[in-house]
Order: C-alpha cells, then structure tokens, then sequence
C-alpha cells in the first residue's frame, strides 16, 4: 500500500497556496497537494485551505474557478456534491470550468460528455519502462540544480530523479525555497512545476487525479444543497453556495479561520505574532511488533484541550508525552522544523509546520520491532524555529511483550530541554553566512555568543571563548569545508565534548547547521554520532531567514 502524505510533511506546501502574493505560484502549489497520495486528515487541510482561498474570490473571478476545477481531486463527499451542484448551475460564472474538470476526471455526474478540448485525444500508451533508482548522490545533485537553476538534466528528469526521495524530504526541500518567497514569481512557479511532476512520479500515476472513493465527512443526501458555511465542520471544504450573491455567513464561533470566508474586497489580514507550544503525544506503552503514531502538535497555550482531542482522533491511547514552550511573540509564518529520534524504527524520522496560530499537527509512523528489547525507550524530538534550534523533548515509552501487557503506565513525565543562551561555532571564512543566519535568532528566543559581535578588541580571545562554552545550553555548529579545515572550530568542539564528559544529555548541546551542501562536508569523528545528514538539517541548510513581522 502506498505510504499517504501527513498533514505535517504538507502544512509548508499549503502555506504558500494561501500566502504567495503571485495567483499562478498559488494555483500550482495547490495543483502539488491535490497530486499527491494524502491521508485523510491531510485531505481535510486541503480541502479547508482550497474552501477558504476559492471563498475569499469573487464569483468572476478566473482563480476561483481554476481552484474550484483543482478542487475536484479531493475525495470529501461534501465537497464532490457541492461541486457537483456548481457544475448544474448556468448562472455560477465557474459552472463551465468545474463541469469539465468532473467530466474530465469520469464523475457520473457528467457520463456521456467530455470537454470539448478533451475529445479526440489518444489513449494512453503503456509506460516506459522505469530505469534504475537514482544514486544519493544523484539526488543531492538534483535539489542542488533546482536551487540554482544549472543542470544538464531537464525539469522532467530531475522531477523524476527527486521523487525518489520520500515525501517529507522533497516537498520541505522545493517549499524551502518558496518561503518566504526570495525569487521572482516565475521561478518560484518553475519549482513548484517541477514539484507537480515530482508529486505524478512518486504516486506513479498520470493522467487524472480523480478519486472515486469519497472520505464521509457529514455531507448532505444526493441532490440536497450544500450546507451554508456557518454550519460547516472542522472537517469540510467550504464551498460558496451555487447562485450566492453576498458575503458567506461568518462562521461559528471556535472553528478554525480559514472557514470564516472574507468577502473579495477584504484586505489580507497583516501577520502578527502569537506564543505557541509544543506538544508530544504517544501512547506510553507499546507491544512488539505493532506500529504507533508519535504526534507533535504546535497550538496556543489555551487551547491544550483542542490538540489532546485531536491526538485522541488519531490513536485512542494517545497521552500527552510533555511540551515545550515555543519562543515568545512567534510571528506567524515562521516555519517549525521537527525530527524524531527513537531507538524504535522511526518511518520519516523529519517533518515541518508552518505556525499559523492555530492548532496543527505533524505525524510520526514508529514501528517496534518483535525483538526490541523490553522497558522503556526514550524518544527525542529537536525542534528548529526559523532555521534555528531551539531545543529537545525527551519523553519515555515503554516497551511490552504483547498487546495485553499495554496497560497505561504511570507516567514517567518528560524531560524538556529549551536553548536560552548559544555560542556560535564557525570559520571566519564564512562570517558573512552566519551573520545573515543569525538575524533569525530574535526569533527564536535565543541569546548568542559570537565573537565577532561580542568580544571587545584586546580581549583574551582564547580564554573568553571557552569561559562562554562553560555558560552556554548549545554550541550551534555552523558546519562547511572551511569549518571542517579550522583549528579554532575544532578547538570548540574539543572543548564542549570535554565538557559533556561522555554524557549524551549533559549540557552543552551540540547542534550542527549546515551552511553548505548537498553534499554536507563529512562531519569529523568524534561527532559521527551526531546528525548532521538529517533531512531535518538539510532543510535548514537551505532555509531563508523569516521576514521581520
């Protein structure tokens, strides 16, 4: 069965179907998400983000019913019959496009008819056969000719050379260089072109994208109208209804902004800042050979209640595992960087959420294996705000013989480690890339320690240097050949395992922030241990810094 797309591997994707001030990069990140193999929850973001966007047009507007066409791929049967109801209707100036999408993609409701721009077209002839898996190395090749536009492959072939990486990898790697959007339009939408064909190869399909098997979600009897967008459920794409000629009813209060459609002549509302957390979820104890859900839920502090709930939506013996405060006044739109590590077999051990202010949810698959040993194992999650690590969630699980051993234990709490002070590691060869990184630090919450900026001329450089390793939570490594190749770097490292003393978890951390790559410079020995070819990491790697609200 082919492994589905968690809403937390898509949330960066949606961000800029929502946010990029360009109509078309809009259009093709949603053409990306509705290619893609999702799970129901993530269906459910796309189908709330398309309602939204398609809500907030007017009923002329040409993007509404190219996002209206687009949201024929999305198997909400609430959503398939509203549509539905758009194509019956003559005088929806959207009626044309979203009929000849449903005929298009063989819904019955249009049997016996093709658009016209369709008919005549030749079947499909059989696909070619698919030549051998491309190298690592290949693959870093391809993201690095996406980045700077030179490569002696085609946009196809590197397409199909990047799809073979999973999905949480690819889709952060090409959205990275869209948020914030630092290129002009017309190359943020070649990535995302070249994201679509990455979305066709790894779902190994062509052609349409319709789903015949609808996902229950409270829709409305065949034939009755769609339900007005005050009743609409967390659950269900809000379409405006068909013949609609005022502003859609604001929603209910406490379901989620993006039902509450704004009028076409509504301003885009300014982002602010909002404090978030960070919460774990898991069940406590595991029997071997089963699979569970790790899930990290970002949300405001207020609303702890809503993320358990949800948690308990996905696996009934979810318990909240421990939080971590979120830096203060997070601006919204800051990207938040997870990765899991567990002893267990961590599926896509690397995610990223977009912190909007309201709750969402990334998803770990953890498989134990039938002879891991017995007790308990500790699970980390690290966690980088706006390409920055801010800190580590350690949290116990405990592992059974079988499934009747898997009573709730008593809960053994959570360790939460959260970074307030760094000193910055690097080579004075690359001072100009780590200052710029460092703007982002602000918002991560962190005080930092750099040379540059903080030693006054004539200080004892050596000796301060290492007195500010002694005080501080992390030594964030800006890792790069000219990194590799200094001795004052190694020094550092030297000096902060020395004082770790063989400790994992005494202090300081060691986080390293590739600066150049792929490939990523080998990391010296006596840090092998540590994991500086995350996707995780890659993906901060090539992070922009997050605007200044």
């Amino acid at each position: 069965m082919k492994k589905r797309v968690n809403s937390g591997t898509l949330a960066p994707l949606l961000e800029v179907a929502r946010t990029d001030p360009d109509a078309a990069v809009r259009h093709a990140a949603f053409d990306v998400a509705t290619r893609l193999t999702l799970s129901e929850e993530a269906w459910r973001s796309v189908g709330d983000a398309l309602g939204a966007a398609a809500s907030s047009l007017a009923r002329e507007s040409p993007e509404r019913a190219g996002l209206l066409a687009l949201a024929t791929r999305v198997p909400l049967k609430s959503t398939r019959l509203a549509l539905r109801a758009i194509a019956a209707d003559a005088g929806d100036p959207a009626c044309a496009a979203v009929s000849d999408a449903l005929a298009l993609a063989g819904d019955p409701s249009q049997t016996g008819r093709l658009p016209a721009h369709a008919e005549g077209l030749p079947p499909a002839g059989p696909a070619d056969e698919e030549p051998s898996a491309p190298s690592p190395q290949e693959v870093d090749e391809a993201f690095a000719a996406v980045r700077t536009g030179h490569s002696v492959l085609d946009d196809a072939q590197m397409a199909w050379v990047i799809s073979r990486t999973p999905p949480s990898r690819w889709i952060g790697e090409l959205v990275s260089l869209l948020v914030p959007p630092m290129r002009a339009a017309a190359e943020r939408l070649r990535v995302l072109q070249i994201a679509v064909l990455c979305a066709d190869h790894a779902a190994e399909r062509g052609g349409s994208t319709y789903r015949s098997e609808l996902i229950e979600d409270e829709a409305p009897a065949a034939g009755a109208e769609p339900p007005p967008e005050a009743s609409a459920g967390p659950d269900t794409l809000s379409i405006p209804s068909p013949g609609a000629g005022q502003p859609p009813t604001p929603p209910e209060a406490g379901l989620p902004a993006p039902l509450a459609a704004a009028p076409a002549s509504a301003p885009a509302a300014v982002p602010g800042t909002v404090p978030g957390d960070a919460a774990v979820f898991c069940p406590p104890v595991v029997a071997r050979a089963t699979a569970f859900l790790v899930q990290v839920f970002l949300h405001e502090p207020e609303r702890a209640a809503e993320a358990r709930e949800r948690a308990l939506e996905a696996d009934a013996a979810a318990q909240r595992r421990g939080v971590l405060a979120l830096p203060p006044d997070l601006p919204l739109g800051t990207r938040i960087d997870l990765n899991l590590e567990m002893t267990l077999q961590v599926q896509e051990p690397d995610a990223a959420l977009v912190w909007t202010g309201r709750t969402c949810a990334a998803q770990f698959e953890v498989t134990v294996p039938a002879t891991a040993p017995l007790g308990n194992t500790i699970g980390r999650v690290r966690l980088a705000v706006a390409g920055v690590p801010i800190g580590t969630l350690r949290f116990q699980v405990a592992v059974a013989a079988d499934a009747a051993d898997t009573q709730p234990a008593r809960d053994a709490g959570a360790e939460v480690k959260r970074y307030h002070r760094a000193f910055v590691s690097y080579s004075s060869k690359d001072r100009a890339e780590v200052l710029r990184r460092v703007q982002a630090f602000r918002i991560a919450g962190i005080s930092v320690f750099q040379d540059v900026l903080d030693l006054e001329p004539g200080q004892r450089w050596e000796k301060e240097l290492y007195r500010e390793i002694d005080h501080c939570d992390v030594v964030l490594l800006f890792w790069s050949t000219a990194a590799a190749a200094s001795p004052w770097v190694a020094k550092e490292i030297d000096y902060a395992l020395a004082l770790k003393r063989g400790e994992a978890d005494r202090p300081p951390d060691i986080a390293p922030v590739p600066i150049e790559g792929p490939p990523i410079p080998p990391p010296p020995e006596r840090l092998k241990h540590l994991h500086f070819y995350d996707a995780l990491l890659a993906h901060i790697a090539v992070a922009s810094p997050t605007p200044k609200p």
